[in-house]
């Protein structure tokens, strides 16, 4: 899924980031928050995201290659962005750089262009760009590509003095107990993002057994409270989960 509602964000993006860097820069993470178009549903988007997937196979660019793109769909969630809540969709960059050559092999492309078409027959977008941190990718090998991932966001705005040490400390202390659970977690830093929050935290799971799981131990233990508290002394959150599928994975 991508661009069939470019953004002024994603036109600055696309023509700036391909000059070269001595450094490769973090990962980049774009989201799109949509609603359906009269008459559309979740078949409508399936069949879309899979067109899109036939058709970036055909346009021959290593880095949209490289490139990963899931759909998410709410199960029990409010998106800060009321409206256009009915589905979203993920896409990792492995950086900026490589954005900016995929973006120019894809929107150049016949098609990029016709998968662009099939997404805005069904679909209205906005989007936002974040600098993506993984902090935990202990995610089951044998389960790279579900069809009904349990994915947890929470989308957070920092206390008043709260800075990215205190943060990092929360995170450490999160890591240091779930390091080794069959989870991914990712943060999120806006970069190019019409926003008001500060991050978004990102937990994958397997399915909902496993999340549901996960959480019990690590909710309602005394690790797990503790370190929540550490949270919650500097930054509100809103949370979700939603059902995910991974509609393409890089190449090897």
């Amino acid at each position: 899924m991508r661009h069939f509602a470019l953004s002024l964000t994603l036109l600055f993006v696309s023509t700036n980031a391909l000059a070269d860097a001595h450094a490769a820069g973090p990962g980049i993470t774009e989201t799109f928050t949509c609603e359906f178009t009269e008459g559309k549903s979740a078949d409508d988007l399936f069949a879309a995201a899979d067109f899109w997937a036939e058709q970036v196979d055909k346009i021959g660019s290593e880095d949209m290659d490289a490139y990963f793109g899931a759909v998410l769909l709410p199960l029990r969630a409010t998106v800060p962005t009321p409206g256009y809540d009915d589905w979203g969709w993920i896409g990792y960059w492995p950086n900026l750089n490589a954005m900016g050559r995929g973006l120019t092999a894809y929107l150049g492309s016949k098609e990029g262009q016709a998968a662009d078409a099939r997404f805005a027959e069904m679909s209205n977008c906005r989007s936002n760009l974040w600098l993506r941190t993984q902090l935990v990718d202990n995610y089951p090998e044998d389960d790279k590509t579900p069809d009904a991932d349990a994915v947890e966001l929470y989308f957070c705005t920092f206390r008043e003095g709260t800075d990215m040490a205190a943060v990092e400390a929360a995170e450490a202390g999160f890591i240091a107990a779930n390091g080794s659970a069959d989870i991914a977690v990712d943060r999120w830093l806006p970069f190019l993002a019409n926003t008001q929050l500060d991050l978004i935290y990102l937990v994958a799971h397997e399915d909902l057994e496993s999340f549901t799981t996960f959480n019990t131990n690590w909710q309602f233990g005394e690790t797990g409270q503790a370190n929540l508290a550490e949270f919650n002394e500097i930054m509100n959150c809103e949370a979700g989960i939603f059902t995910g599928r991974v509609i393409r994975q890089p190449e090897e």
